[in-house]
């Protein structure tokens, strides 16, 4: 019954007056500090306070602070909190006592403790083990959900339990990390795509002058990403050009490099370059009225380029780029004979525009 009093009183108190006289603010140490109906380790929780947020103590009780907890109905309520679990800001202040004895002076030789004085002592050693027991286990719990976040970011394609359904410590953690966004693009693992592109091969025999013909043609690329940054891929690709004699011929090339891509997971757009070996050929067929003859080029090169991913969903993009090829034309046949000749320096350029899948990401929800 005097504890209804006392909160009736305290609760007046502070509806009027806005704070109790005597009242000291004070920030939680750790994220979760439980504020208790009772001050006993096995009373139930009735709030929870975030690292550093304020609450307002009106007492002191043993091991325990007497707080004030706000409710929707805009009545404080009463609860307590393990002393070393809160800090008190304007700490030259301490805080009132529930019940402080008036001092006492020693009279005569001490007195030894009595059992029950020897229990209570073992109970506060018993509170104070198990309030460290529970402020490591909360720091414990907050650096396990840091660390699961961290991994998610970095990561931003990881599946699985621990992806789609976060800790609650997590969870919480989250809510205070604005940095924690949902994914919008992927990069990683597996992906096909398919293009339109115009293709351009400019040829310099020694000797001569350069020649530029240019064709459509269509492309096809494969790859695999390791990490959301980087990826092998392979590229096959095919054109038909003209010849400045208005002859037709074929131009195809086959990539094989690495990629790398930026800004993957949080953004639609993800920028990308890559760089790795090339092999262009090119055939003709030629038909006079005495002969129809059979022409091939081919020749090993480096290729190098760059273009933008946009995710219209974070396992599909429209994806536009372009890749230069550089090298000679080193090998020749006429009519499936091999043909002694010397290299001819050529130089192409793809622009091209399509769609890319990543069929193993997994949008995250956010």
């Amino acid at each position: 019954m005097n504890k209804l009093i006392i909160a009736t009183l305290a609760a007046s108190s502070l509806l009027f007056t806005g704070r109790i006289a005597g009242a000291q603010t004070a920030r939680a140490r750790i994220a979760d500090t439980p504020i208790r109906a009772e001050a006993d380790l096995t009373s139930g929780i009735i709030a929870r306070l975030k690292e550093g947020g304020p609450v307002e103590v009106v007492g002191l009780q043993g091991e325990w602070y007497r707080v004030l907890v706000p409710t929707e109905q805009g009545k404080p309520r009463v609860g307590y909190v393990l002393a070393s679990l809160i800090e008190i800001l304007n700490a030259n202040e301490s805080p009132p006592s529930l019940s402080t004895p008036p001092a006492r002076q020693a009279q005569g030789p001490p007195i030894p403790p009595t059992v029950a004085q020897i229990a209570r002592e073992r109970e506060k050693a018993a509170e104070r083990m198990q309030a460290a027991v529970e402020l490591e286990a909360a720091k414990t719990e907050r650096d396990a959900a840091r660390a699961e976040l961290e991994a998610l970011q970095t990561d931003p394609s990881i599946v699985g339990p621990r992806a789609s359904a976060p800790s609650p410590a997590a969870a919480q953690f989250a809510d205070l990390r604005p940095s924690a966004r949902p994914m919008k693009s992927a990069s990683a693992k597996f992906f096909v795509g398919a293009d339109l592109e115009v293709t351009s091969l400019v040829t310099t025999p020694i000797g001569s002058a350069s020649t530029t013909e240019s064709g459509p043609g269509l492309g096809l690329v494969l790859g695999y990403g390791f990490t959301p940054i980087w990826a092998v891929y392979g590229n096959l690709s095919g054109a038909s050009l003209s010849d400045i004699e208005g002859n037709g011929f074929g131009l195809r090339h086959f990539d094989v490099g690495l990629r790398a891509h930026f800004l993957s997971g949080p953004h639609v757009v993800v920028p990308f370059v890559q760089a790795g070996l090339s092999g262009r050929g090119v055939a003709q067929t030629v038909t006079t009225p005495f002969e129809q003859r059979n022409a091939t080029a081919s020749g090993a090169g480096f290729g190098f380029g760059g273009g933008l991913n946009v995710h219209v969903r974070p396992a599909l993009a429209i994806s536009a780029g372009v890749t230069w090829s550089v090298g000679d034309f080193t090998n020749f046949t006429a009519n499936k004979q091999t043909v002694t000749g010397e290299s001819v320096g050529a130089t192409t350029a793809r622009v091209r525009v399509g769609v890319i899948w990543f069929p193993q990401t997994h949008a995250s929800k956010g």
